[in-house]
């Protein structure tokens, strides 16, 4: 492998990851957690610094992977693919792609999601219509299931705060949020905040306690990137 070539491709990752705002801990951990690679700090200084003379085709996919760079066109620069070898791999031009921030986790089963201020990191994405305003919910456990699995994420749309009967929303009510689809019963005067995992309890709302009510946002779509 070409010694400048491997100092560039490190550089290329530590720029991305402090682009992202994650300290080595936090890639460690996502590497662990989203692919099952376990790294120590100390290797993963190595990969950024340039200093790992044979780097292992696993750890460096796992490392663009988590930093949202293209590991196909890395492992061009390495050869350690051929385009006449990978006749049906279409990259996608920059264009097509949108990076937006992950702002929660959707954990529990009663569909409270732990909402940040900041971002907990960012996802790159293909646009598919979306703007640079939305987000993503990050899926963990059954809470969402059987519709979204776990390991899914959710893309929200902050400016569709207008109520449709039967949509997923980001809801805020009683000072915590959540996501649920939204059922009103006018002739009740009552809200339902249904879960999307009927094991779980749904929320009941009535007409006096909407004044706590707030949409934040409509879930518009899941992404899903299963393992083989």
């Amino acid at each position: 492998m070409d010694e400048i070539t491997i100092k560039k491709i490190g550089a290329m990752i530590k720029e991305a990851r402090k682009t992202n705002g994650y300290s080595l801990e936090d890639v460690q951990l996502m590497l662990k957690s989203k692919l099952n690679i376990s790294l120590d700090l100390s290797n993963i200084s190595r990969y950024e610094a340039g200093t790992v003379k044979n780097m292992n085709a696993k750890f460096l996919r796992g490392l663009c992977k988590v930093n949202g760079i293209d590991y196909i066109n890395v492992f061009k620069q390495l050869g350690f693919v051929d385009n006449d070898l990978i006749p049906n791999a279409k990259l996608l031009p920059e264009e097509t792609l949108i990076n937006i921030p992950v702002m929660a986790k959707a954990s529990a089963g009663n569909g409270y999601i732990n909402f940040s201020n900041q971002p907990l990191y960012n996802k790159l994405i293909r646009k598919n219509g979306f703007h640079e305003h939305c987000y993503l919910i990050e899926v963990s456990g059954n809470s969402m299931e059987p519709l979204i699995q776990d390991g899914a994420y959710v893309v929200v749309d902050p400016y569709q705060t207008d109520y449709t009967e039967g949509k997923v929303y980001v809801i805020k009510y009683a000072d915590e949020v959540y996501i649920k689809r939204v059922i009103l019963k006018t002739d009740a005067n009552l809200m339902i905040l249904k879960s999307i995992n009927p094991d779980y309890e749904d929320i009941y709302i009535t007409g006096d306690e909407s004044e706590q009510i707030k949409i934040i946002g409509r879930a518009v779509k899941f992404i899903y990137e299963g393992n083989l």
